[in-house]
């Protein structure tokens, strides 16, 4: 009975019966949710916002732990998209996690490039931000179009001939492996060829005026 009373001193929780001794666990009454960053270069920065509210700033190489009372569930956002360079950001497509109970999670980015599509001439398609090492489709429609003017009365013509730039493809349609910003260019040539054939037409009409015209003077 001594022995007894001197551990339950020791262990107030505890009970001794003929089994075994048995103590009460204390449960935690917080949890801890620790955030890393990667596939973003260490000279930018993202925010971290807990349900909506900003409240910290995170780089690659960092890590940010963030506790929460147990029985909650919390919402964990970064940026989805981060800026660099012209023509570069980075975009994190799982911007937001939510979590309710102890955990690492890496927040993970990639690089995007812009394609700018450019033409004097047509509609451009293709403009716009692509995942690195993915292949970009532009174009340029129509691919041939009637000059405005006189020129264009008599037939003259804007004719797709190829793109500069970043490619050098000749087909109006046509892909680009984006592992930089790229800028492509549609080029265009003039074609006079009707122009040409209705001044032959002409000339030749009054080739003929003139030798009809001259024939009926003669016999005159």
């Amino acid at each position: 009975d001594l022995a007894l009373h001197f551990f339950s001193m020791l262990c107030p929780f505890a009970y001794w019966d003929d089994v075994a001794v048995t103590s009460a666990r204390v449960l935690p009454s917080a949890y801890m949710v620790t955030i890393s960053i990667s596939g973003l270069p260490s000279a930018y920065s993202t925010h971290v916002m807990v349900d909506g509210a900003s409240v910290d700033s995170i780089r690659y190489g960092e890590s940010k732990s963030f506790e929460f009372s147990v029985g909650t569930s919390h919402t964990l956002t970064v940026d989805p998209y981060v800026s660099g360079p012209s023509g570069v950001r980075y975009y994190c497509s799982s911007s937001s996690s939510t979590f309710s109970s102890s955990c690492f999670h890496a927040f993970e980015y990639g690089a995007q490039y812009y394609l700018t599509v450019i033409s004097k001439h047509g509609e451009t398609r293709g403009s716009g931000w692509y995942d690195s090492g993915s292949t970009a489709v532009f174009s340029v429609a129509p691919s041939s179009l009637e000059m405005s003017g006189v020129e264009g009365a008599l037939g003259a013509r804007y004719v797709f001939d190829h793109w500069a730039g970043d490619s050098t493809a000749t087909t109006p349609e046509a892909t680009i492996i984006m592992d930089t910003p790229k800028s492509v260019e549609a080029v265009w040539r003039t074609d006079n060829t009707s122009v040409y054939l209705v001044v032959l037409a002409i000339i030749g009409a009054l080739g003929i005026i003139v030798i009809v015209s001259a024939m009926v003077m003669r016999k005159q």
